[in-house]
């Protein structure tokens, strides 16, 4: 088992260099707007959704099972743990160079450009606020939109310009808590309720839908491919980005984020916001590149790396921190920031650098 060397940058070391530097901040932690469309799924959006074609969908593991993709990652950690002996380094973030392999482009269609749009899924009689369940995920698809980290993905989608992936209108979907998971239907459902409502289909718009703690959610009514972290047995996935197809409606591309703060699906202790927010932060960026690099499972992908099952660029650079006595504790970030608000998230793949990177 691989294990990372070095030394935790703990919330206060942050905030101790953010004080010397006077320019720092942590990320928001409100929600980044104040008024929501009120989506309402009905027996028509499930009906439609009953219809969908399903193109691609590609699962962010559960990373404290030990499947393949966590002995992956525990290889290229210890690789990231050589690179910062050879440079010097003993920090575990600000950029740090990490270096599986090279992706390769198989043809299909990429993300040029998008509007990204929150869907927060809310029980009645228990609505979850915004900044207490997530933190502000909008605040995180606005600054990555407007970051140098988004431009990692230019030699992807052959686009340089800036500010191309914004933020687009935000949404609430009220349910009622039910003793079944959701399924992958139910988030088809969602995605279908806000795209009616905008008319906005197709590859320039990607539809983030938001689960609150204590839900699950699985693949389909067999309910064994799930988020189930009450129920270990069918605990396989963190997220995941997908698309499909409406008969006579369009293409939609969406993400799923279940709660993220349990374990197999945060990020390590002591990241400077906090592991609520920085785990929902890391499981969005993940996503969001992955839906712009391969959205339909037909772009980029690795299929000679670590990664037999063909990991984007993304899965590739999931990095795992361990304890002194070797226990897993969580998936290990990367700094970065915008406008001086600091982030802790994952890096991505970059061909240009050969290496997993937060920069261009």
């Amino acid at each position: 088992m691989g294990r990372s060397t070095g030394s935790f940058v703990t919330a206060a070391g942050l905030a101790a260099l953010a004080l010397a530097a006077g320019t720092l901040t942590f990320a928001q932690t409100g929600a980044t707007r104040n008024t929501y469309i009120t989506l309402r799924l009905t027996p028509a959006h499930r009906a439609m959704a009953g219809t969908a074609q399903t193109v691609h969908r590609k699962l962010k593991p559960v990373l404290s099972t030990q499947p393949p993709d966590a002995l992956v990652s525990q290889s290229l950690a210890a690789q990231s743990a050589a690179n910062r002996a050879q440079t010097g380094r003993t920090d575990f973030d600000f950029g740090a160079l990490r270096y599986p392999a090279d992706v390769v482009d198989t043809g299909g269609p990429t993300v040029a450009s998008a509007q990204s749009h929150a869907i927060f899924m809310q029980p009645e009689g228990n609505a979850c606020a915004i900044s207490a369940c997530w933190g502000d995920p909008e605040g995180l698809l606005t600054d990555l939109g407007r970051s140098d980290f988004i431009h990692v993905a230019d030699q992807y989608v052959g686009s340089t310009s800036n500010n191309r992936y914004r933020l687009g209108q935000g949404y609430t979907s009220p349910f009622q808590p039910q003793a079944p998971p959701f399924t992958d239907a139910d988030m088809q459902a969602a995605v279908i309720a806000a795209a009616q409502s905008s008319g906005q289909v197709g590859y320039g718009h990607i539809y983030h839908v938001f689960l609150p703690p204590g839900i699950d959610e699985c693949m389909d009514s067999t309910f064994t491919l799930c988020y189930s972290p009450d129920n270990f047995a069918t605990f396989a996935f963190c997220a995941y980005h997908a698309s499909f197809d409406v008969p006579g409606f369009g293409h939609l591309l969406y993400t799923v984020e279940p709660y993220q703060n349990v374990m197999g699906c945060s990020v390590r202790p002591g990241t400077p916001n906090g592991t609520m927010i920085d785990s929902t932060n890391d499981v969005l960026t993940h996503e969001t590149f992955e839906t712009i690099s391969d959205p339909d499972g037909t772009a980029w992908g690795n299929v000679d790396s670590f990664d037999a099952a063909n990991g984007e660029i993304a899965d590739i650079c999931v990095f795992l921190a361990f304890d002194a006595d070797g226990t897993y504790v969580g998936t290990d970030p990367s700094i970065w920031s915008v406008d001086g608000r600091i982030y802790a998230t994952q890096p991505i793949y970059s061909n240009a650098r050969h290496a997993c990177t937060t920069a261009p």
